[in-house]
């Protein structure tokens, strides 16, 4: 999501043009090395998860020094800036698609080395922690609510090879987690996982596409930032959802755009029509956010009625 610059102080506030200049150098060598590593795994396809990967070494180092460089507080006018420069709009899109493969070789490497005891062990997982806590205060999530009836769940859409946010979760909520993915890969190595974890009967695992899902067990859905077609999934629990749930879909702002596809203006409209309450964005790590609405447009005259 481009940052606009909007007020005469965007102007006039100190412009910090080395930090920029160092994410951007930052930005390009990260790029560079991930189309390095591609071409590499283009030649060997057996080790690709090993090659093209946030644990392989060479990704690892840059990926940590281009975080480090957009640690700075950044102003509205430096981020424009970083966003619209040509050396970043160039390669923004194979980025992109870049790091989402290379984030889920990551997650299948940890799926099949790694248990529930060891889990803290990966990349991020504080930040899951952070993350997973803000969103199911925002979304109103507890051990007292939802009271689900027979059969109902939560339901986390995108959950991938590693369900850590689905995990985390049932541990602080203690109800039970559908997760869903249209990948067979990813579905075989998250029921693995889940079993290992000794969460087989709390979490379970189901492959199918998020605009297949029937929405009407799932009092509350949380849908994964590496989920592609959200629109669909939007345009699917507007229309087909219970009145009173609860839908939250996390998303890149910001300067995490860099590294993934933000939001579309369609996906933003449609969160506003399809629910009842304003869209509330909360701000977790990872250059990131989760909007959070409550209930389906359309019921809202019927239940004051």
């Amino acid at each position: 999501m481009t940052l606009a610059l909007k007020t005469a102080a965007d102007f006039d506030a100190p412009f910090n043009i080395r930090a920029v200049a160092k994410a951007i150098d930052a930005y390009v060598v990260l790029f560079d090395v991930l189309q390095r590593q591609a071409e590499k795994a283009a030649m060997q396809p057996r080790d690709r998860d090993e090659i093209f990967s946030l644990l392989h070494p060479d990704v690892a180092f840059a990926h940590r020094r281009l975080l480090r460089s957009l640690s700075h507080d950044f102003s509205r006018a430096e981020a424009a800036r970083l966003l619209a420069h040509p050396e970043v709009r160039a390669r923004r899109a194979f980025m992109w698609a870049w790091m989402m493969e290379a984030e889920t070789a990551m997650e299948r490497t940890y799926s099949k080395t790694l248990d529930g005891q060891h889990l803290h062990k990966s990349t991020f997982f504080e930040g899951y922690v952070k993350l997973v806590e803000q969103e199911l205060a925002q979304a109103g999530v507890s051990q007292k609510w939802p009271r689900l009836n027979v059969g109902e769940r939560l339901a986390f859409i995108g959950a991938g090879p590693l369900p850590i946010s689905a995990l985390l979760m049932h541990q602080k909520t203690g109800l039970p987690v559908a997760c869903f993915d249209s990948d067979d890969s990813a579905v075989a190595l998250g029921r693995a996982f889940i079993d290992k974890c000794g969460h087989s009967k709390a979490v379970a695992y189901y492959q199918i596409r998020g605009e297949n899902i029937d929405p009407s067990s799932f009092p509350c859905a949380f849908v994964a930032a590496l989920v592609q077609d959200k629109e669909s999934i939007l345009q699917r629990w507007g229309e087909g959802g219970r009145r009173d749930h609860v839908l939250a879909v996390r998303a890149a702002v910001g300067l995490g755009s860099l590294l993934e596809r933000p939001p579309s203006a369609q996906l933003m409209a449609l969160f506003d029509a399809s629910f009842s309450c304003p869209r509330k964005p909360l701000a977790p790590p990872f250059f990131s956010a989760t909007w959070v609405s409550h209930g389906r447009a359309g019921e809202k005259e019927k239940l004051i009625s």
